[in-house]
């Protein structure tokens, strides 16, 4: 794990992968200028194009990963090149798709004891297709 320098110190290679718009956000930034002060840590960020066009096979090689689903982003590819590449995963890429249908989140919260507001969702796969909770 990780690369050695000159003088024998390790240096961790953190890989971002995440749209644009995540990437260059505000607060990934703010991560990213603190963690950057650390002369241990090198940074990629993935580049869009790449992450969307190219196989995964070629995109770079990373000793940890932190990416982030948003509209358009391939998640089963980036699930992929953590199952190819097995970096360290700062956040459960498959635990992902839980954010992807309401239903499931406030399952999830709920389970771990998270109190919820009152809520309603219109469920089109069953029967009985209203549920207040």
């Amino acid at each position: 794990m990780g690369e050695r320098t000159d003088d024998s110190d390790v240096v961790v290679t953190i890989g971002v992968c995440a749209m644009a718009k995540k990437a260059m956000s505000k607060p990934m930034k703010e991560i990213l200028r603190r963690m950057d002060k650390f002369q241990h840590i090198k940074i990629i960020i993935f580049d869009e194009k790449m992450i969307l066009d190219s196989p995964i096979e070629s995109w770079p090689i990373c000793d940890a990963l932190v990416s982030f689903y948003s509209e358009g982003f391939p998640l089963k590819k980036a699930i992929a090149y953590s199952k190819l590449r097995k970096p360290y995963l700062v956040n459960d890429l498959e635990s992902q798709y839980i954010l992807m249908d309401r239903r499931r989140v406030y399952e999830c919260l709920t389970r771990e004891g998270v109190p919820v507001p009152r809520y309603a969702f219109v469920d089109r796969t069953s029967e009985n297709p209203v549920k207040v909770v």
